[in-house]
């Protein structure tokens, strides 16, 4: 294998890979990634090469693609078609993985050609036997096997340190959390880079960028080398304990001064939606390694964590059980078909798209939060058997029990996301008292 002495994102190069168990059987390969061992994720079946959809693909399943492939161990899963989106059908969905088939198609998924995805949702993989791994020796002289999922990040940069990722359009956090240094969470859209300077930013497009860098001149510029931020033991992608990963390891954040407007900062970055809550006292359990930043201050229009005010990286007077955590919204509601925005048929905006919720266990306390949430005042009616008429798409709750002084539905407890036993003869609605009653007279 050949490789350049810079990681080209646009290169042109389709390189194919294909691994099945007998002859006309699935067939795996990577393309567009510069070789054989990074690029979007195609798989042949029937006839005819495919993607993959990002929904829920995680670490575990990037593991089992660079096994299969014999490339290694995954470096970087990355969604929203990073190598570029590709052309035919979409072959897999919802792809689950334990991390230990012998095949991707071994794994948990929606089925063959069922899928409710765009091609700008294809996924992509980086393993660690291809170039952009190799290459990082250019960049980092010290890279140790507990840091080489870390590689990508610092060949990202290319071989100018003037540089640091700013404008970072997807994360893909899905996969389990561990006490591994290893990140797992990863840039999946790196489309600007910004320089590093005291002035205005300025953006280094494809056409500019191999002009000579500036000298950087920002006292803090190691602040912006922290790429990559995750919330930790949550009960989902967007809650838990703050973490970043910087220079080869995670690190938590120290909940002096943290507040409401720094938590939407994370929540905004991790495409989370609005931020519920700001936590602190380790609400999520305290975390390990270093505390990176101490007396977070943001404005809240901020892109990133570390742009924002604080006393500078790993300085501070903090322990672990001070560590501050996050709650993001990641759902938004509406009532539809009732005549007003305080009435209907109750959905929720997830991964996308809108979704129904099941009417199993559904009552006035359930009511009372959706009203609460949406500012419609007190709950009138909760309505079940599809009263505002059936939805269409995905139900995404089911079994939804609040206590009813909860703040948002999503604190509520219920069976998991996408998990329910229903049809939409069984979508459940609300009526709340900012509704127009003379609708239902």
């Amino acid at each position: 294998m050949i490789c350049t002495d810079k990681w080209s994102v646009a290169s042109p190069a389709v390189v194919a890979i294909t691994h099945g168990k007998v002859s006309g059987d699935p067939q795996l390969r990577l393309v567009s990634g510069g070789d054989r061992c990074a690029g979007r994720v195609e798989v042949y079946h029937e006839g005819k090469w495919g993607t993959v959809c990002d929904d829920y693909f995680n670490e575990n399943s990037g593991s089992v693609v660079c096994r299969q492939l014999d490339c290694g161990q995954v470096v970087s899963v990355l969604g929203r078609s990073y190598f570029g989106p590709g052309t035919e059908g979409i072959q897999l969905d919802d792809v689950q993985c334990r991390g230990n088939e012998s095949y991707l198609w071994d794994c948990q998924h929606a089925g063959w050609n069922v899928n409710d995805c765009g091609h700008d949702e294809d996924v992509s993989v980086i393993c660690s036997a291809s170039c952009s791994s190799t290459n990082a020796s250019h960049v980092s002289t010290t890279v140790t096997e507990e840091s080489r999922t870390s590689e990508i990040l610092t060949t990202l940069q290319t071989a100018s340190t003037d540089y640091s990722v700013t404008e970072m359009d997807g994360l893909i956090t899905s996969a389990p959390v561990t006490d591994s240094t290893e990140p797992l969470t990863t840039p999946a859209s790196l489309s600007t880079l910004s320089k590093v300077t005291s002035s205005a930013s300025t953006i280094v497009t494809e056409e500019n960028a191999t002009a000579a860098p500036e000298i950087p001149t920002t006292v803090y510029q190691a602040d912006t080398s922290a790429l990559s931020l995750r919330l930790a033991d949550g009960d989902s992608r967007c809650s838990g304990r703050v973490e970043l990963y910087y220079n080869g390891s995670w690190g938590t954040v120290c909940d002096d001064a943290w507040e409401l407007v720094d938590a939407e900062v994370v929540c905004r970055r991790l495409g989370c939606g609005e931020a519920l809550l700001a936590l602190s006292e380790a609400q999520f359990g305290p975390g390990s390694g270093n505390i990176l930043l101490d007396d977070v201050q943001c404005r809240g229009d901020e892109d990133n964590l570390w742009e924002c005010s604080h006393r500078g990286i790993t300085v501070h007077n903090c322990r672990h059980k001070e560590d501050a955590s996050v709650i993001c919204a990641d759902m938004s509601l509406r009532l539809v078909n009732g005549g007003d925005l305080c009435s209907g048929r109750l959905e929720v905006f997830h991964s996308g798209s809108w979704a129904t919720v099941c009417d199993d266990g559904w009552d006035m306390k359930d009511a009372t939060v959706v009203c609460r949430q949406l500012g419609c005042g007190a709950a009138v009616s909760a309505k079940i058997n599809a009263f505002f008429g059936e939805g269409t798409g995905d139900i995404l709750l089911d079994n939804v029990a609040c206590r009813g002084n909860e703040s948002f539905l999503e604190q509520c407890s219920h069976r998991g996301l996408g998990m329910h036993n229903c049809y939409h003869k069984e979508d459940a609605g609300v009526i709340c008292e900012g509704t127009n009653l003379l609708h239902f007279i």
